[in-house]
């Protein structure tokens, strides 16, 4: 779990909003993430293991049959 922890300080670090004296506020990243806030989904999308932790591949749906 510390891994993922610190891949997510790497991948969230240019964001200076998201920590206070070097800590990760998970609060403020998990409010975010609710909001389906751009900027956090395209710097987590950047980590292939974030990626794949956190996000699925969207599945097309069925073609209905009439």
């Amino acid at each position: 779990m510390q891994n993922l922890i610190d891949d997510l300080k790497e991948a969230l670090a240019p964001d200076a909003s998201l920590f206070e004296g070097g800590d990760l506020l998970k609060s403020v990243v998990i409010e975010r993430a609710l909001q389906m806030d751009p900027d956090l989904i395209g710097m987590l999308v950047t980590s292939d293991r974030l990626k794949s932790h956190f996000f699925t591949e969207a599945v097309p749906p069925c073609p209905r049959r009439s």
